[in-house]
């Protein structure tokens, strides 16, 4: 069973994922980029989905970290933001995607 990875700060966004995806995937979730890089340390995932906007360290850096350790990791940048800039950059980093989720 393949592995996914879902980083987020809100923890209703983190289990609605992981609702949503178990059925199919394995999941784990983090709090936190610097949680998630922790988990990747001591596992292999197939899939990040993660937040744009959290504390600390964002998913542009979380993006970046896991393409330059985990290459064969494929990464999907989720916001309900709407910055075409932070879209642009998250794809020419190696994002395997950026779902536009503003209402």
């Amino acid at each position: 069973m393949e592995s996914i990875l879902i980083v987020d700060d809100e923890e209703q966004v983190r289990n609605l994922f992981a609702a949503s995806l178990s059925e199919e995937y394995e999941c784990s979730v983090a709090a936190s980029a610097n949680e998630a890089l922790e988990l990747l340390a001591i596992k292999s995932y197939a899939l990040v989905i993660t937040d744009m906007m959290m504390p600390g360290r964002n998913g542009i850096e979380l993006l970046r970290d896991v393409k330059s350790r985990y290459p064969d990791t494929a990464v999907i940048i989720v916001s309900g933001i709407d910055r075409p800039q932070r879209l642009r950059d998250a794809l020419h980093l190696g994002a395997s995607d950026y779902p536009d989720q503003t209402l």
